[in-house]
């Protein structure tokens, strides 16, 4: 991401502020350690990321997978999953609510997060997944029609960085994690039990 060297947000002669070398399939961006909650959020940009991580304060890590490609093909280190230091329970993928490009599309953002989930569980059936989108008008308000969901007029989009901004740290928390009913759960573990209650602090890396 370039900035703009008087400090204040992307560099604004750019047409493309955002640049990526070679191809990040599989990978992330870790922010940080694991938690001791074991619960880790999966999100696109490293700016959404950064709002996560802020909201959360230590109740869940947070990988940025950089691109909606990213959701769709993160691959999970075995050591964090299995084995006798492994400590994650809970991956809940923090997916964008990106406006319908056309009918008969599916929104990319969702669709990438949704897959994305379906593969982990696949591939680690006794971890619990899910799959957390800024769509509910209980936490973000008027960015979304309150009947549809639809993104409001004048919006790309909503994602987390948007809600972290436009209705602060505690929506993010409530809809990433404190409201477990309104998360799309799959597989079987008992991560959503840590999601709905834990109250602790970053831990050490498994």
């Amino acid at each position: 991401i370039y900035l703009d060297p008087a400090g204040d947000g992307k560099a604004p002669d750019l047409d493309d502020c955002k640049k990526m070398r070679g191809s990040p399939a599989g990978a992330a961006c870790r922010l940080g350690p694991l938690a001791s909650s074991g619960v880790l959020l999966i999100c696109e940009g490293i700016e959404t990321g950064v709002a996560l991580l802020a909201a959360v304060k230590g109740r869940a890590a947070v990988w940025c997978v950089m691109s909606e490609g990213g959701m769709r093909s993160l691959v999970l280190p075995t050591d964090i999953v299995v084995g006798r230091s492994a400590t994650l329970k809970t991956v809940i993928f923090a997916g964008d609510h990106d406006r319908v490009p056309k009918r008969g599309v599916n929104r990319p953002g969702e669709e990438g997060a949704r897959i994305g989930a379906n593969k982990l569980s696949a591939a680690w059936p006794g971890l619990c997944v899910g799959v957390a989108l800024p769509n509910d008008p209980a936490v973000v308000g008027d960015m979304v029609d309150a009947a549809t969901r639809e993104v409001a007029e004048g919006r790309k989009g909503v994602d987390w960085l948007d809600v972290y901004k436009e209705r602060g740290a505690e929506a993010v928390r409530r809809g990433v994690l404190e409201d477990a009913a309104g998360i799309e759960w799959y597989g079987t573990g008992d991560g959503v039990n840590a999601v709905a209650s834990d109250e602790g602090g970053a831990g050490g890396e498994g």
